[in-house]
């Protein structure tokens, strides 16, 4: 059976190349007209019965094709429908001629869709339209257009809105970076300063209100340097000034262990009394490859990492510690390394205990002496010379190495660290520290009375300072030397305390 004659030869309608646009009336009836004829003899062309096809309103009468200007891609796709359904059935959706008309033939796709990017206008059409063997288009095809149309907008307008609104509750009530970014701003913007903080994110003041500065040190105005922190600490560690979420475990709190100032007091407190699960040196050795709590003999709950190191914060990096919720408070010395940890939704929130640093001094000498028998046989003097770390407290925070020499902008640069991020406490004020710590990290529900009578206790034990060296001495001048920028830290970390506690 050879091809069909439209195939063979092309469709009346398909090939034809003088379709243009009306520019008139006149015109577009000449257009209709011709658009009638070369339909009627393509029907002719699939050799069936000769029918009636026809294209009209509901009220019998020609549609009007309108004056378009441009064939749209509407167009193309909608005159491909009506070639295509015409030749697939004999009694098709659009596009038909009577049943009596041979179902088998097709007219060609391809010269369809050629003639049909020259289609004046393309007519919506309608499923439900077939009456009388003939398929009539109808205005009311332009209705359910419009219909579809407007739909869609609808559609398009709900999810934009629907975005505008997940975005603006991402900024102002996430605990992302952005809004974080958008809670320093308005703090800024509201010159709430430290030195003027109006809301101390729910640290106790002073017991008695009493100031823990004196005002010999001049406080320098950092918020008029526009001092920038490095990047790991702007974004690991949390604007003290934002409360902490105690509600959920989102933020870390991380003490700063400072040597020989209270870390071991405050660490058996939140630890062996408060019950908290610590991450710290308890878990040094431990190689399990997941997570674990374990606890000691002493009852301290502790997981399997050592915070104390550069390799144990890998190791709690590469199991995820930060993001398991597992942990309740972190101990180390390594506070800028630690911030690695930290990411802009799970922040670090660093606390710590300041003490003098000349009895700081005295104390990493005590405890050097009682392990050390080369130390023991050093004097005072020699030992502040040779084995005292150099103004250690600056040092970390500027992240510089024990080579390494320090200016007055490292100093500037550790007191805005402490300014924005560290809640601060002091040695000789532990039990009003403690009170803070726990108001401000939601560990006073934790205070119930056998845990009160053990932090009571672990105060007591609190080590006494060592008998500092006498002003002038060697040592003394030696030490005051080693410590030039640790004492005004110092100083400005007494500030900071009645500044938190809103004394200032």
């Amino acid at each position: 059976m050879g091809k069909p004659e439209d195939e063979e030869e092309g469709n009346a309608y398909a090939t034809t190349d003088d379709w243009t646009l009306a520019d008139t009336e006149d015109e577009a009836d000449d257009g209709r007209t011709a658009l009638s004829s070369s339909i009627q003899q393509h029907a002719a062309n699939l050799k069936g019965d000769e029918g009636d096809i026809t294209l009209d309103d509901d009220k019998g009468d020609v549609l009007p094709l309108g004056r378009a200007t441009n064939v749209s891609e509407r167009s193309s796709r909608s005159f491909n429908s009506l070639t295509e359904d015409a030749g697939r059935t004999g009694s098709g959706r659009n596009l038909n001629y009577n049943s009596r008309s041979r179902p088998a033939a097709r007219s060609n796709p391809k010269s369809a869709l050629k003639s049909s990017k020259r289609y004046l206008g393309a007519v919506p059409y309608k499923d439900d339209q077939s009456v009388g063997g003939k398929v009539s288009f109808t205005k009311s095809a332009y209705s359910t257009n419009q219909q579809a149309r407007s739909g869609t907008k609808l559609r398009a307008l709900i999810a934009l809105v629907c975005l505008i609104a997940s975005i603006v509750l991402a900024l102002f009530f996430g605990h992302g970076a952005s809004g974080r970014w958008f809670t320093s701003i308005f703090i800024d913007a509201a010159g709430t300063a430290v030195k003027e903080a109006p809301s101390h994110g729910g640290i106790p003041g002073a017991i008695g209100g009493v100031p823990a500065y004196n005002g010999t040190f001049e406080i320098p105005d950092l918020e008029s340097m526009n001092l920038v922190l490095p990047a790991i600490m702007e974004t690991g560690f949390a604007d003290w000034r934002i409360p902490f979420p105690a509600a959920n475990r989102t933020d870390l709190p991380v003490y700063w262990q400072i040597t020989k100032s209270g870390g071991t007091v405050v660490q058996r407190i939140l630890g062996q009394c408060l019950g908290l699960v610590e991450a710290s040196k308890e878990g040094a050795g431990r190689e399990e490859p997941t997570l674990q709590i374990l606890e000691t003999s002493a009852g301290t709950r502790y997981l399997n990492v050592d915070s104390t190191t550069v390799p144990g914060l890998q190791r709690a990096e590469d199991l995820k510690l930060v993001r398991s919720g597992l942990a309740d408070v972190m101990f180390t010395p390594l506070i800028t390394e630690s911030a690695a940890l930290f990411k802009p939704e799970h922040p670090g929130r660093f606390f710590s205990i300041f003490r003098p640093p000349i009895e700081r001094s005295m104390g990493i000498y005590q405890a050097a002496k009682a392990t050390d028998p080369a130390i023991a046989a050093m004097s005072l003097a020699d030992f502040a010379t040779y084995k005292l770390p150099n103004n250690e407290m600056v040092r970390t925070l500027a992240s510089k190495g024990p080579e390494e020499d320090l200016s007055e902008d490292d100093l500037f640069m550790a007191m805005e660290i402490l300014r924005r991020k560290c809640v601060v406490g002091l040695t000789h004020r532990m039990a009003e520290s403690m009170v803070r710590f726990h108001g401000y990290f939601g560990w006073y529900s934790l205070m119930v009375d056998g845990v009160s009578q053990c932090q009571s206790a672990s105060l007591v034990s609190t080590v006494n300072p060592a008998p500092a060296p006498q002003a002038g001495s060697p040592a003394y001048n030696v030490m005051m030397t080693q410590n030039r920028l640790d004492l005004r830290l110092y100083e400005y970390a007494l500030y900071l305390y009645d500044v938190q506690g809103g004394n200032a």
